[in-house]
């Protein structure tokens, strides 16, 4: 498989309490987050390219531009599809949206970063250092 424009992935759940603005610190507003809507964006994101991609490696988020478009109850399903649409050397640019039982209830875009993970996670633990 090329790493190109045109990977798509798609994830579909069902919205639990772990993914509801409550479980974020926004208290009496029990319905899907934007954080959780952020989230699942990055993992369909990364399943799109994940078989594409070079040996070692595994790709970071680093920037978002998402619209929460609506509020999701509890107990629905919602479906976020990614698609690649630009790779630029090691920068992909994918065009995200969500979608629950009713209504479109995200969109945006996000960019991702593939990276050798060796390299990648050798210079985050120097950067831990040693901890007195």
């Amino acid at each position: 498989m090329e790493l190109a424009p045109g990977l798509e992935a798609e994830i579909t759940i069902t919205v639990g309490e772990e993914d509801l603005a409550t479980a974020f610190g926004n208290e009496g507003v029990p319905v899907f987050a934007t954080p959780a809507l952020l989230s699942y964006f990055e993992s369909a994101c990364r399943q799109a390219v994940e078989a594409a991609l070079p040996a070692e490696s595994l790709t970071v988020g680093t920037w978002a531009e998402i619209k929460h478009l609506a509020a999701t109850p509890p107990g629905m399903k919602i479906t976020f599809k990614a698609r690649l649409t630009e790779v630029e050397r090691r920068r992909l640019l994918f065009e995200v949206e969500a979608h629950d039982e009713v209504e479109k209830v995200g969109e945006g875009r996000h960019e991702r970063y593939y990276l050798n993970a060796p390299k990648f996670l050798a210079k985050a633990e120097e950067k831990a250092g040693p901890r007195e």
